[in-house]
């Protein structure tokens, strides 16, 4: 576990840590001199390092048993469909379906072509063209902007992330099933929810699902129990967390869903404010996820794209905030 995650980091974080170290040596009169290194970011890190991190733990944990094939490990691991964008993959869902020849069945192929073909249409369609009307008006002087112009860019934003990862897991699945092979499900029409908690149950529902038994169960000091990628971020046992516990466990949770998100401090602020939305609203996500990505400044939402440090274009991060500041009303404890 700590050998992936020391691979992910560096691959992933190393120019973030960098630059935070760097800030801080500024902060307090201290020059920090870190080595610039042109490090190219291997196509789906994040993905296979949760996967060899989940097999690790779930044998650990006594789930499932260790398997004796190095090739059908690997080839849970790197599954080539969902590296881009998932879904996040368990080895319990995936490793019988690998060891055996699938028989072959029309229903299949018929479904994953038309899983491909509603990828490609919310992915095509709908994201890449929302994804010009918001890119040209966050290129627009904030000052100019009316507070109906934030909260329309705000949906806007929502719904092109959605309709992005949504179509790359459509087509992942898709692509599976042309083999045989089925992933779990990993987005359930989210905006559709009645309540904020039910939207975090259905969004990046195999990541949330990970981090809910890898991550929010364990530092919570609750006993995981054998499960899939399901039920999204909603948590069980809640009764046997102590208040301590369950606040430690949620604000490191969180933060650790805003990083896995994009290397900023500015994600680890969206994590935190989609955390706090959950006892608001669910269109705390859109905002938030604005503000990352005003200020991020090089790596897109969700993933690792094979091309280094994919950059976006600048955003002005004062759009952002004029939303937060006249959108969404202040916590209060």
């Amino acid at each position: 576990v700590a050998t992936n995650l020391v691979v992910l980091g560096f691959f992933k974080y190393f120019y973030f840590l960098a630059d935070s170290f760097a800030g801080l040596g500024s902060l307090i009169g201290v020059e920090v001199s870190l080595p610039t290194w042109n490090i190219i970011l291997p196509i789906g890190v994040s993905f296979y390092t949760f996967h060899a991190m989940s097999y690790i733990i779930d044998v650990y944990r006594g789930h499932i048993k260790p398997v004796r094939s190095y090739i059908l490990f690997c080839n849970y691991v790197i599954f080539f469909p969902q590296l881009v964008a998932g879904p996040i993959l368990r080895a319990g869902e995936m490793l019988w379906q690998l060891d055996t020849r699938p028989a072959f069945k029309s229903a299949d192929i018929a479904e994953g072509l038309s899983r491909i073909a509603a990828g490609l249409f919310l992915k095509v369609v709908l994201a890449d063209n929302i994804a010009t009307f918001v890119d040209q008006a966050y290129a627009v002087d904030p000052t100019k902007l009316f507070p109906i112009d934030t909260l329309t860019l705000g949906f806007l934003f929502g719904f092109q992330i959605y309709f992005d990862f949504a179509g790359y897991s459509f087509i992942a699945i898709g692509v599976a099933l042309l083999m045989g092979i089925r992933f779990p499900e990993n987005f359930a029409f989210p905006y559709l929810s009645d309540s904020p908690r039910t939207f975090w149950r259905r969004w990046h529902i195999s990541l949330s699902s990970w981090i809910r038994d890898y991550v929010y169960l364990p530092l919570a000091q609750v006993k995981v129990a054998d499960r899939m990628s399901t039920g999204g971020i909603g948590i069980d046992g809640t009764g046997q967390i102590g208040r301590n516990n369950a606040l430690f466990a949620l604000f490191a949770t969180w933060m650790i869903m805003g990083l896995w998100h994009g290397a900023a401090w500015t994600f680890v602020l969206w994590g935190r404010l989609a955390r706090g939305a959950g006892a608001r609203a669910s269109l705390h996500l859109a905002a938030a996820g604005a503000l990352a990505r005003a200020g991020a400044n090089g790596h897109r939402l969700g993933g690792d794209t094979g091309t280094g440090h994919a950059r976006l274009d600048p955003v002005p991060g004062a759009v952002a905030r004029l939303y937060l500041h006249r959108m969404v009303p202040p916590v209060r404890h």
